[in-house]
């Protein structure tokens, strides 16, 4: 059996190896912003927390390697795809979130300083695209009661159908501890803009989020984005604005995704 190539492989090299175990290469860290050991080491310890149960078991280390038990069936993306009606996948995926957000005990100031160090960081590194693009761009504004009501968690932040196997999430090299908003702004530009399903996810998850502060992490989430980006290489991947940085640059300006597949 040789080496196949898996889904995805957009940021890394993921491959079905002679064994029948996935192996996950972490190389590009122009895309992310996060060095390749960081985020090997995040989805070591998310196999390590969850594997085997909501995630794939990890069967050893290599370098700046991951083997990890291999899924297989469709993607939700997949499934969804084929039928825009499917009501299972949506329930199944917020009580895999519920699974994933399990408490962390630590004081809540230190999650919110955190957070305002990204809108910082974010907004510094994009400063060029977003002066281009979006002139006059408001500034992301948190509230921090409403975020303090859902606490510190451990978080996936990258939640969405394509990491979705049968009773497994998949690529958790972003995951770590962090505001359970992370995963629902994901959730919201990635899940319910393009699928639907919103009040089946969030009755089997068990809460429903405040919808505007959902929307201002969505923002945050979409300047992160837009940090790793410049000018340039907008122009070269997406010249007519028709998907990505276009559904981008219209969220961050108050709009509404559009789904143009």
């Amino acid at each position: 059996m040789e080496k196949r190539q898996l889904g995805g492989g957009y940021i890394n090299s993921v491959t079905l190896s002679p064994s029948g175990h996935v192996e996950k290469v972490f190389i590009d860290e122009m895309l992310t912003g996060v060095p390749a050991l960081q985020r090997m080491r995040r989805e070591t310890f998310a196999l390590n927390h969850f594997g085997g149960v909501i995630a794939p078991a990890l069967i050893k280390l290599a370098d700046v390697s991951v083997y990890q038990q291999y899924i297989e069936g469709k993607t939700f993306r997949e499934i969804m795809n084929e039928d825009l009606k499917n009501e299972e996948c949506p329930k199944i995926a917020g009580k895999l979130l519920r699974q994933i957000h399990t408490p962390v005990h630590r004081p809540f100031q230190y999650l919110r300083e955190e957070l305002e160090a990204k809108i910082a960081k974010y907004t510094q590194k994009a400063q060029k695209v977003t002066e281009h693009f979006l002139p006059g761009l408001a500034q992301i504004e948190i509230d921090w009661q409403e975020v303090q009501k859902f606490g510190s968690t451990r978080v996936h932040r990258d939640f969405w159908y394509g990491n979705i196997v049968n009773d497994k999430v998949i690529d958790w090299e972003f995951s770590g501890i962090g505001s359970p908003y992370e995963d629902f702004a994901i959730a919201e530009l990635w899940i319910f803009m393009q699928y639907g399903g919103k009040e089946n996810f969030y009755k089997e998850y068990g809460q429903n989020p405040n919808e505007k502060t959902v929307k201002e992490f969505l923002r945050l989430r979409c300047l992160q984005f837009l940090s790793t980006a410049t000018i340039d290489t907008i122009n070269a991947e997406d010249p007519k604005g028709e998907y990505f940085y276009h559904n981008i640059i219209n969220t961050l300006n108050g709009g509404v995704y559009e789904n143009r597949k």
